[in-house]
């Protein structure tokens, strides 16, 4: 600290804002090459990436079938918002509450707040069933 506290005030400020303009100076440059030029409606190859990588969500709160997708995807995360008491969350690769089982969760064990990551591909479609007195869920997925 002592080597600060022989820098002027003002030439220290200097370097620090020289610095981090250069930081976003950097950034932007980086970044330049995948914005889409005036007038290009075609989306760039990160933008793809992006929507390809992007997770839709469902929220699920009380016991149901739900099938939240149709066709191939992929299971991201199972949220737990709030545990629930003696509930379960049976996951599957269909569109119907039979089939080939992802994973069966104990909702009512984990603790509010649990994420759970999967990232697992899925081909016919994505039901969940929730039984017992259910946490509340939120499933994310592609």
């Amino acid at each position: 600290m002592k080597f600060f506290n022989r820098i002027p005030t003002g030439v220290l400020l200097v370097a620090v804002v020289t610095f981090v303009a250069s930081v976003i100076y950097a950034a932007e440059m980086t970044f330049s090459d995948h914005r889409p030029s005036s007038g290009d409606t075609a989306l760039s190859t990160a933008q793809k990436s992006l929507a390809l990588t992007t997770c839709r969500y469902s929220h699920i709160a009380g016991a149901a079938t739900t099938t939240i997708k149709s066709g191939a995807g992929a299971l991201h995360t199972l949220n737990i918002n709030t545990k629930g008491t003696t509930s379960t969350a049976t996951i599957y690769d269909n569109t119907a509450a039979s089939g080939t089982v992802i994973a069966i969760v104990d909702t009512a064990g984990a603790a509010s707040g649990t994420s759970m990551f999967y990232d697992v591909a899925f081909s016919t479609g994505l039901t969940i069933v929730t039984t017992g007195t259910l946490s509340d869920i939120t499933v994310g997925y592609r």
